[in-house]
């Protein structure tokens, strides 16, 4: 209402003022506000509109505006400028501090500080935080991580534990010891990660006895000197000496010797490098050159300067000087950005500036982005990247109600998904539990107007013991002592000459063990058998009566009878401890027949059948299909070639 009064109003004195035509003085200065756009007139005709902006330390509630009714700047909106504080200095952190002077005792809202990472953090991204609210609050993502210094490497004849700190990184300490029958022979035995990597060489473990009588004196050389008085004409395995470097010479790093054997080797590999030598060809960088011709050699003090490529920021010392053999360490040409059409309609933005053709930022410049019609972004200030080493961190614009994956909600929640787009209005995804976890309900999660419905998991429960197979077991390098999370799986296998059927792995879900494998018994022939069968093996090893499931067995008809497939040789098969199809007959036989079987709705007893041939006078024996009853016996018999069977009837049927 506050608003169409203000409408009214205006028209209303716009038609009074258009009488009077009383001007104004330009839009007044004040405090909290200020005037968009120039406003260089000395007056200006009653009814102009002015749009006001908020000063920075203030946050502005709605639209800002100004007519000029009865020659006085009125307002015409209900916008007003809040004050939002302002901050003392950035902070300085552990692993950051912030870039350049702030020597200022406060700062407005919206100033915007960017840190860089102390000596033993790496850097990932660009860090910022602007005063918002009286406090200093991250606008970026970037952050600082303990610089990784690697493993601090192996040595002979012993071993190494971490003794300080958590990993292999910036701080950390490791304690070297050797093995038993080894001494250390050096002086030191721990390394500590600091920012040039591991401080100090690899300790060396000497065995207490080593072949040899000793050594002879210390061996002198034109650039080093022995520290101490050593002057005897031999000295003792494990004997460690000390050495310097001569006047006239610069030392990098400690010089070593040891006794080993009969033999003086050296422990710590430093070196000495001559006063006033001269250096050899400058050190190369990339992206960059020093001015200059190049030569073969240049003489202490010599001094040379690099140049970076147009765009690219000169980090590090311009001038490098060649010092008794050593260049200084050279500048790093740090790379600009290229803002490139693709990346930017990937990301759903564009240059805030219409008329911007600037392409190209310096390292560290700020670039300024707004999302795309339809698009919008969580924190504008994320729409104001800056170039850090050729890579621009371009902010992601999502279509106007998608919702944002919080890595945090899904920790609680015990979920993840492999994706890190934007979730689109009204789309379903799927989410996965952490291993040792199921869902509590279902794993789809849906976005509804900025909200995402995050599924949750459960923890699982374990399978206290390994499932029991018949004639099987888990494989021994699967067994624990303490159970078996959710998720995980053991491996079966089967005792001598039994075969597996089914899955090999069986895995625990929530405290179940899933489809069982099972062990198929072996089928085992005796002599009995194949006479019972007017069978022979034919094999080379006739000595080898067990034979595993599903594996076929060659046998011939003994000599007098007859294969019902003709001729003299089967081939059998072992299935479920039974041998199949290695029968041959003496004399007269039936053959089933299928008709039969499905006509009289029988099936064949297979638990005490062999196969499909019969020898005559022999039972054969059946069951009713399922829904049918027997009438009468349920035991055919072959005689004289021909096959009776038995009759299942329907339950009216064999009831009446």
């Amino acid at each position: 209402m506050l608003l169409n009064g203000y409408i009214v109003f205006f028209m209303v004195t716009l038609r009074g003022a258009a009488a009077a035509d009383t001007a104004c003085s330009p839009p007044p200065r004040e405090p909290e506000i200020e005037v968009q756009g120039s406003w260089d007139e000395e007056s200006y005709r009653s009814g102009t509109v002015a749009t006001f902006t908020c000063r920075p330390g203030y946050s502005s509630l709605g639209v800002i505006k100004k007519a000029c009714l009865d020659g006085h700047w009125k307002p015409v909106s209900s916008g007003k400028c809040i004050y939002v504080g302002t901050c003392d200095r950035p902070p300085r952190y552990v692993d950051m501090e912030p870039q350049g002077v702030w020597d200022e005792e406060s700062y407005p809202a919206d100033k915007v500080a960017t840190f860089s990472c102390r000596p033993g953090y790496t850097q990932h991204g660009v860090i910022e935080k602007s005063c918002i609210d009286g406090e200093w609050k991250p606008v970026s993502n970037g952050r600082c991580q303990l610089k990784s210094c690697g493993p601090p490497g192996d040595i002979e004849s012993g071993s190494f534990e971490l003794v300080a700190g958590d990993d292999y990184v910036f701080g950390a300490v490791v304690r070297y010891t050797c093995n038993k029958g080894y001494k250390m022979m050096t002086d030191d035995n721990t390394r500590q990660c600091r920012t040039n990597g591991w401080t100090d060489n690899l300790p060396k473990c000497q065995v207490y006895h080593i072949a040899g009588d000793g050594c002879g004196p210390i061996p002198r050389e034109e650039e080093l000197e022995v520290q101490g008085k050593w002057e005897d004409e031999s000295y003792p395995i494990g004997t460690l000496v000390t050495f310097t470097c001569r006047p006239s010479y610069i030392q990098q790093g400690a010089i070593k010797k040891i006794c080993a054997g009969d033999q003086w080797v050296t422990l710590l590999t430093g070196k000495c490098i001559r006063a006033g030598a001269s250096c050899s060809a400058p050190p190369t960088i990339a992206h960059g050159d020093f001015l200059g011709s190049n030569q073969p050699h240049y003489r202490s003090g010599s001094q040379l300067e690099y140049k970076c490529p147009e765009y690219y920021t000169l980090q590090g010392n311009r001038i490098v000087k060649c010092e008794d053999g050593e260049w200084d360490e050279p500048p790093v040409c740090l790379e600009p950005c290229t803002a490139r059409e693709k990346e930017l309609k990937e990301n759903n933005i564009v240059f805030r500036w219409k008329n911007a053709d600037k392409l190209y930022s310096k390292h560290d410049e700020s670039m300024e982005f707004l999302c795309v019609a339809g698009y919008e972004i969580a924190d504008r200030y994320l729409l104001r990247p800056r170039c850090n080493k050729g890579v621009i961190p371009y902010p992601k614009c999502n279509k106007i109600g998608s919702c944002l994956l919080s890595e945090e909600t899904m920790k609680n929640q015990n979920i993840y998904i492999t994706r890190s787009s934007a979730i689109q209005d009204g789309e379903k995804v799927m989410f996965e539990c952490n291993k040792g976890m199921i869902p509590e309900k279902t794993l789809e999660g849906t976005c509804k107007t900025r909200v995402l419905n995050y599924p949750r998991c459960i923890t699982a429960n374990k399978c206290k013991s390994a499932p029991d197979v018949p004639n099987g077991r888990v494989k021994a390098d699967h067994l624990k002592q303490d159970g078996y999370d959710s998720g995980s799986s053991v491996e079966f296998e089967c005792d001598e000459h039994h075969g597996i059927s089914g899955p090999i792995n069986v895995k625990c879900e929530n405290g179940q063990w899933s489809d069982l494998p099972q062990c198929l018994k072996p089928c085992r022939i005796s002599q009995e058998d194949l006479n019972a069968n007017h069978v022979e093996l034919i094999s080379r090893d006739d000595e080898k009566k067990v034979f595993k499931d599903g594996e076929d067995v060659d046998v011939k008809c003994k000599a007098g009878s007859k294969s019902p497939f003709g001729g003299i040789e089967r081939k059998g098969e072992c299935s479920d401890g039974k041998m199949r199809n290695i029968r041959c007959f003496e004399g007269d036989f039936c053959r089933l027949n299928q008709d039969q079987i499905d006509g009289r709705n029988l099936e064949l007893d297979l638990t005490r059948n062999s196969d499909g041939y019969y020898a005559d006078g022999e039972d054969v024996h059946f069951v009713c299909k399922e829904g049918f009853n027997v009438k009468g016996s349920l035991d055919g018999k072959c005689e004289n070639k021909d096959l009776t069977y038995p009759l299942c009837a329907p339950p009216e049927e064999s009831s009446g």
